[in-house]
């Protein structure tokens, strides 16, 4: 990974601070309202919201509207799911979708995506990443991936991954980890049998 002039010059300050000026940078192209969900608090209509939310971002993400997935995938990457923390990775890696480049934030998100059960190409890319920034930067740079995996982690924000194998096609998936119980929960409250039968 090779620091590109969008980048902010390195600082002759220390980690720490360099740390507090990268955070502190305002993104004026990006207003996301509303608050913060907590997926522990949240029932499961609105994880089936989310889900099919999910979906539309990740078909707008493959057909290159990412303009239109950015701010999805954004919200979705903050409540830990990996697909939409290594598209972030992209969009921030090569400026689409009216995003600056930003290698730090790519960095940041993929560092997130490549952590624990997770697919081996997001691992990979990972850590080829990391084993082109530059001596001068690496600090720096490990610094952010930590800051975003303390953030970001899929494990403590809820979401359960797994690979599996349907019809002898190997699946990542990743949902959220009380999704059965809440289902259960919405349906004997709604009265709706799980065998059909009345």
């Amino acid at each position: 990974m090779m620091v590109s002039a969008e980048d902010a010059p390195l600082p002759t300050q220390g980690i720490a601070e360099r740390a507090q000026d990268y955070r502190a940078q305002p993104m004026e192209e990006l207003v996301v309202q509303g608050e913060r969900l907590d997926p522990l608090a949240m029932d499961f209509l609105e994880m089936e919201r989310i889900y099919a939310q999910k979906a539309a971002a990740s078909r707008n993400f493959k057909i290159g509207k990412y303009k239109e997935a950015f701010p999805e995938l954004l919200q979705l990457a903050k409540l830990g799911f990996k697909d939409a923390q290594a598209r972030v990775a992209y969009i921030y890696l090569f400026g689409k979708g009216d995003q600056q480049k930003s290698n730090l934030k790519a960095l940041g998100w993929l560092g997130v995506a490549s952590q624990g059960r997770t697919r081996p190409q997001y691992r990979n890319i990972f850590k080829q990443m990391l084993n082109e920034v530059p001596a001068a930067q690496a600090d720096l740079a490990r610094f952010v991936v930590d800051d975003y995996r303390a953030k970001f982690n899929s494990d403590k924000l809820g979401i359960e991954c797994w690979h599996s194998n349907i019809n002898h096609i190997r699946q990542f998936t990743c949902r959220f980890s009380d999704e059965m119980f809440k289902y259960y929960n919405h349906m004997t409250m709604s009265g709706t049998p799980f065998s059909g039968t009345p």
